[in-house]
């Protein structure tokens, strides 16, 4: 969406050094003049070069001043003479919406992307898992702002924020299964030392894998007052120190989340899926035909798949060349999927998302981070093998379910038609034979050709069920 005026993001207004906006198509970030020096420095570095070839950091580069460009931004801006373009993002995502890999991806990142940055006496000022986004389901870094010189070499301020946004969510989900979005949904900061302690246990934070990092400084954070805070601050500012030191402690933690990351194992329940699902070979063969026929036909850029489960139709949605958002509520299917999608570079976005209770906007003003249905428009929607659970788990109505699909959709719809006599469908029922007495195939297409334009049928054989191109109205 082309904009003739700046949009400035809703959630950039916590640095004082500059912001993020939209305009013209485009993504730009203000730089406060006492930050610039050190930005151009950093993004004219082979370092900076070397980090967006591997993908590790947002691709950016500086606005010339005599672009038309900087001299529009400046009528705009006149308080800032810098600005910075960034490559577009195709899908923007939160740590609540999260699997636990991906979590711990972005710590790695974090790490990682620290110990390059001492090298050549750079930074992390911060550690907010808000600073990761993912693209081709690998995590990238996107916030410029945050790098810095280091105010001492031998500590890394951000350690405590590191451990409420990366590492204590990362423990209570091992510990207590609490997910991101569990976690962060409640508190955009993620969990202090108090609350880690208690979660994990007063007995269990002696162990040798929380002493250091929860125990210790949960008695840090219970003793701190602000006197101390004062003396502290004068006590870091003294000496820079030895890099050796922190290095080691990175590559601790390093080797910590590595740890974690392997030690989670998604369950099994996902696997039995397609043995449970009432397809014959037949049949699966048929829709999977259908699917990809309809998307390589249509060639949409953008697919958002809906109950994705193990990412089958995302993988033939990529496969015909679209950026796929995948979204399930189940965690275990999409740590699986964004396993695969991770290791084979797949233009596939998975996301813990409920589509009857998506994410909401959520901080100031319910406006910094926005709400998942205003981020997943797409020029095609699937909704396969999911109207029946719209339907009787989350009691929605057929018209509402139309509505909801057809706001998500820029251009077209693939939907599965589930009878109400379908297996799958009467164990949803289970008691409640009363409800859906009245649904028929006649009656689902009178309701979505409101909004939708009946493209093509097509009865997936041995089922009760049947496919349906859509286009919008």
């Amino acid at each position: 969406m082309r904009t003739s005026q700046p949009e400035r993001d809703a959630g950039s207004y916590r640095d004082p050094s500059g912001f993020v906006f939209r305009y013209d198509n485009g993504i730009y970030r203000a730089v406060a003049d006492d930050h610039w020096p050190i930005v151009e420095k950093l993004l004219n570095s082979p370092l900076w070069q070397n980090l967006e070839t591997s993908g590790w950091v947002i691709s950016t580069e500086i606005v010339p001043t005599a672009d038309p460009v900087h001299r529009r931004l400046r009528d705009h801006h006149p308080e800032y003479h810098h600005f910075l373009r960034h490559r577009p993002l195709e899908r923007i995502s939160y740590p609540y919406e999260w699997s636990f890999s991906m979590l711990a991806d972005a710590a790695l990142l974090h790490l990682r992307l620290q110990r390059k940055l001492l090298e050549q006496n750079f930074s992390l000022k911060d550690a907010s898992a808000f600073n990761v986004q993912f693209s081709n389901a690998q995590p990238i870094f996107v916030d410029v702002l945050s790098l810095a010189r280091p105010t001492r070499m031998d500590i890394w301020p951000a350690y405590g924020q590191f451990c409420r946004m990366f590492l204590y969510p990362l423990l209570a989900y091992l510990t207590r299964r609490l997910t991101p979005r569990q976690l962060f949904l409640g508190s955009l900061d993620g969990l202090t030392a108090k609350e880690a302690y208690y979660i994990i246990g007063p007995l269990r934070s002696l162990a040798p894998t929380y002493f250091l990092d929860v125990f210790l400084q949960y008695l840090i954070e219970k003793s701190i007052t602000p006197d101390k805070v004062r003396s502290l601050r004068k006590r870091v500012a003294v000496s820079r120190g030895d890099a050796r030191a922190q290095i080691l402690n990175l590559a601790r933690l390093e080797r910590k989340v590595l740890r974690l990351k392997k030690k989670w194992n998604p369950s099994s329940s996902w696997q039995s899926y397609q043995k449970k699902c009432t397809y014959s070979d037949d049949g699966r063969i048929a829709k999977a035909d259908f699917v990809q026929r309809v998307l390589a036909a249509e060639k949409p850029q953008t697919v958002l798949d809906l109950g994705c489960n193990t990412g089958h139709y995302s993988r033939i949605a990529a496969g015909t060349g679209a950026s796929v958002l995948a979204v399930d509520t189940d965690h275990d299917c999409i740590e699986v999927l964004y396993r695969e999608a991770s290791q084979e570079k797949l233009p596939i976005l998975p996301l813990l998302v409920d589509i009857a209770n998506p994410t909401p906007g959520v901080g100031f003003r319910n406006q910094e981070r926005r709400a998942f249905l205003e981020r997943a428009t797409s020029e095609c929607v699937l909704a396969l093998a999911l109207l029946h659970h719209l339907l009787v788990a989350a009691r929605l109505s057929l018209a509402s379910i139309r509505d909801l699909l057809a706001d998500l959709t820029k251009k077209m719809l693939i939907i599965e038609y589930v009878d109400r006599k379908d297996p799958m469908f009467q164990t949803l029922l289970a008691l409640r034979d009363d409800l859906y007495g009245d649904l028929t195939r006649d009656l689902f297409i009178a309701t979505f050709s409101e909004r939708f334009e009946v493209i093509e049928e097509y009865p997936i054989p041995d089922t009760q069920r049947c496919l349906y191109h859509l286009r919008k109205r």
